[in-house]
């Protein structure tokens, strides 16, 4: 019997039109988002609240650190790209599965992300147009250098969606990445040592030799970890078999991605990194978890989410926390402002979706398109 939950998820859940869909990755995507958008809201409320009470940015608590490093769902971001991008190159190359067509890949890449980044991009110019003091020229060329990918470039221009920077570097990642992909041609032994020392190198030349742009270089290792999973997976090699450390190394190797530095510390950041990526995939416990279908769900739209999250907290709903601004109360302050902020972010973001990422997801939807017009 289905339950007005079931209807709901239904039409929530993601259309796949890939062979290889892997849930577990959905719930990656869901850790992924729910941080990054834990940790904008949490500047969001810290900085309304110093105006009266300074001590909001320096206290250390767990949480508060767990919060303040939000910005980390990023970086699982690249890796995830990394790992779901290379899957088939990998099976095509290592075990001879079907080949992957280069302009069938570039499409697809324009044809699922393009409207939706598009059309958020023209809303937010409107929005801004109409109800912001920001000028018109500095608004058009925020529009032009974020519709082309190279505001990164242009780091004095105005932005219309700051998180978007991300996205560029996704995009020049999607650009190289058959290319890098090549390496799967490549022996198991000759190819795992050339991911690792692509990686180490890299590194170190990062560490010697960094640049004021965020451009693919300063990320270009995250990739390679997604990269290295995908051989790993493919080829079912498993770090451990022990059903204890199978439960507990995912949390250990988490809570060192919290806790290190990612700056300070890029390589051991980096293996803690891959430590809970992989051991979850190799754990039935966590991969059950994180193929729960709600998080799936969830996950599954983090694209919407992230485009419109920042956008909605910072410019559509400053006057409304306002009023339920309670600074004097540390723990009170904060549940009231989460409870008030995050459905007034994902709601919309969730609408958008719906009614336009989600269809995007459907790789023949310029064909069904095109048959509705005539």
């Amino acid at each position: 019997m289905l339950t007005p939950f079931n209807n709901l998820y239904d039409k929530l859940k993601r259309i796949t039109s890939s062979n290889i869909y892997i849930p577990e990755v959905d719930g990656f995507r869901f850790i992924a988002i729910s941080w990054v958008v834990l940790y904008h809201t949490y500047l969001y409320i810290a900085e309304q609240s110093t105006a009266v009470l300074p001590s909001y940015t320096t206290r250390n608590t767990v949480i508060d650190l767990f919060l303040k490093t939000g910005g980390k769902g990023v970086l699982i971001f690249f890796v995830i790209s990394g790992f779901i991008l290379a899957l088939p190159f990998a099976k095509q190359y290592m075990i001879g599965g079907e080949k992957v067509s280069l302009s069938k890949y570039y499409l697809r890449r324009l044809t699922r992300l393009e409207p939706p980044y598009f059309i958020s991009l023209v809303i937010i110019f409107i929005l801004l147009a109409l109800f912001s003091t920001i000028a018109l020229k500095d608004l058009v060329w925020g529009f032009g250098t974020s519709l082309f990918y190279i505001h990164n470039f242009f780091p004095n221009t105005y932005w219309l969606n700051n998180v978007t920077w991300s996205l560029e570097i996704e995009i020049q990642f999607y650009l190289i990445a058959p290319l890098l992909f090549l390496i799967f041609k490549l022996s198991p032994k000759i190819r795992r040592i050339a991911l690792l020392a692509s990686i180490t190198v890299w590194l170190i030349v990062l560490y010697r030799f960094d640049l004021m742009f965020e451009i693919i270089y300063r990320y270009l290792p995250y990739f390679l970890i997604g990269m290295l999973i995908a051989d790993l997976y493919l080829n079912n090699i498993k770090i451990i078999s022990n059903r204890f450390f199978d439960f507990i190394l995912p949390i250990i190797a988490f809570t060192l991605v919290i806790f290190i530095d990612a700056k300070s510390f890029k390589a051991l950041f980096l293996i803690s990194l891959f430590l809970f990526f992989y051991t979850s995939l190799n754990s039935n416990f966590w991969k059950n978890f994180l193929s729960s279908k709600w998080l799936t769900a969830i996950g599954g739209m983090c694209y919407s989410i992230y485009l419109w999250h920042s956008f909605i907290m910072t410019m559509l709903i400053r006057h409304i926390t306002n009023v339920f601004l309670i600074p004097e109360h540390y723990w009170l302050n904060m549940i009231i402002q989460f409870s008030i902020l995050l459905p007034i972010e994902l709601l919309p973001a969730i609408v958008f979706y719906v009614l336009v990422e989600r269809p995007c997801m459907d790789k023949n939807w310029p064909h069904n398109l095109l048959i509705w017009f005539k």
